[in-house]
């Protein structure tokens, strides 16, 4: 595949990423994404009554880990023949933080399972649902904040190889750096 044409589809993958990103933001994820919100007791409660959203909020998860694949794979193509080490680890790097971000969607699905699945109602307690929305909350949210640490260390060292290779104007590549 051309230079050109991996470009082209890297880009409109960070495209649809952060499209898909806002969407997702406004329309599925308010009320019931701790990552969103401050307040645990409010996200697990809504997340009791939130199902369908949850579910939504999953599989959008799991189609943007294949648009940062898609990324991923992408700059490691551009920039291989520039430093095949840096661009090799950056890729190992994006696809470790990839997955811990993909947890946030078993995590939703497990919230889904909690307030929709009828064996759960036998708990005994609202407190005890509530309690294990709460935990899968909090796991989203250690998922996806380790997940974007991880993910800025392997974009800064794509962003580092951009900048020496001259690929993106400097100006953009130091941007993507910082």
């Amino acid at each position: 595949m051309q230079a050109q044409s991996i470009a082209r589809c890297t880009g409109a993958a960070l495209l649809a990423t952060l499209l898909v990103g806002i969407l997702v933001s406004v329309f599925v994820a308010h009320g019931i994404d701790i990552n969103l919100s401050a307040d645990i007791v409010a996200t697990a409660q809504n997340m009791l009554d939130a199902e369908l959203r949850l579910r939504g909020k999953a599989y959008a998860m799991a189609l943007l880990f294949a648009l940062d694949a898609v990324i991923a794979v992408g700059f490691f193509l551009l920039l291989r023949e520039h430093n095949t080490f840096l661009a090799t680890w950056a890729l190992v790097v994006s696809v470790a933080a990839m997955l811990l971000m993909l947890l946030g969607a078993v995590y939703a699905l497990n919230a889904a399972h909690i307030a929709g699945n009828s064996a759960f109602e036998t708990l005994g307690t609202d407190a005890q649902r509530l309690m294990l929305a709460g935990l899968q909350a909090t796991a989203d949210y250690t998922s996806f904040h380790l997940g974007l640490v991880i993910s800025s260390a392997a974009k800064a060292a794509f962003y580092f190889l951009f900048l020496r290779s001259r690929l993106l104007p400097p100006l953009l590549s130091a941007w993507g750096v910082f």
